[in-house]
This record gives structure tokens, C-alpha cells and sequence, in this order.
């Protein structure tokens, strides 16, 4: 009997890294949809309609700009990592915050294809700390 009223749902940055034997084989998965990364004019209005007017036009073009290759979770994260650095700080958003923050992203999409992940060793920054470090050391 088939069981009814489940819905499985799975998601993959690297399908070509999958068994393609669970993607081609019939009855694995019935719909398979792949989303390309967003366009300039798509990472525009979504940190148009994420920033809610903290951030000048021009520095919003310039992430955009800037931005090429991330996808939509990591524009929205540009948003997030902005707002730490002012929190951080302990002042309101502005725009170098949110210029600064791309460059840290673009820092960490670049360790994490070119790299081995450094989890396990202790004291060691990981991830956006690592990144965050290093942006900050080719800023000085």
C-alpha cells in the first residue's frame, strides 16, 4: 500500500555530488527543480526590500555589484552580517557596514571551495569567524 500524505522534501548545493541513483532512478525523487543563482537586478530588490531603507542607494547597487555568485540565503545573510557589525559596535547600520560585509562573505564562499573545513581543532576560528579574520587583516 502506498503511504499516503507524506511529502519528502531534500535539498543539495552539489547535486552533481550526489548517487545519480538517487536522482535518476524512478520513484526517488518525482520532481526534481533547480533554482540558478539570482541575477544583479534580483540581489538589488531583495536588499531593497530586506534593508528597509537603512542603506544608501548607491551602497545597495554596489552589493549588488559585489554580490555576483552568491545566492539568495547568502544576499540575505550580507543584510544580517551588517547589522552584527553595527550591533557589535554599538551604533546605528551604515553603508560601509554593508560593503564590508560582502567582502567578509566573499571571503568565506572562497575559503570554503578552496579549503579543507578546520572543525575539531580547538581555539581555531571556523566559517565566518575565520573569514571575518582574514577580511579584517587585508583591510589593515
Amino acid at each position: 500500500d502506498t503511504p499516503r500524505g507524506i511529502l519528502v522534501i531534500a535539498t543539495s548545493n552539489e547535486p552533481e555530488r550526489l548517487d545519480p541513483a538517487l536522482l535518476l532512478r524512478p520513484s526517488r525523487f518525482d520532481r526534481v527543480w533547480s533554482f540558478p543563482l539570482p541575477d544583479e537586478e534580483q540581489r538589488l530588490r531583495l536588499l531593497k526590500m530586506k534593508s528597509k531603507g537603512s542603506f544608501s542607494e548607491q551602497a545597495l547597487q554596489n552589493a549588488a555589484q559585489l554580490s555576483q555568485g552568491f545566492s539568495m540565503a547568502y544576499v540575505q545573510e550580507i543584510l544580517a552580517t551588517a547589522v552584527t557589525y553595527s550591533l557589535r559596535d554599538k551604533r546605528d547600520v551604515n553603508d560601509h557596514d554593508l560593503l564590508q560585509s560582502v567582502q567578509v562573505l566573499r571571503t568565506q564562499i572562497k575559503q570554503s571551495q578552496n579549503s579543507q573545513p578546520l572543525v575539531g581543532r580547538s581555539g581555531e576560528p571556523v566559517g565566518f569567524r575565520l573569514a571575518a579574520r582574514d577580511a579584517e587583516d587585508a583591510t589593515l
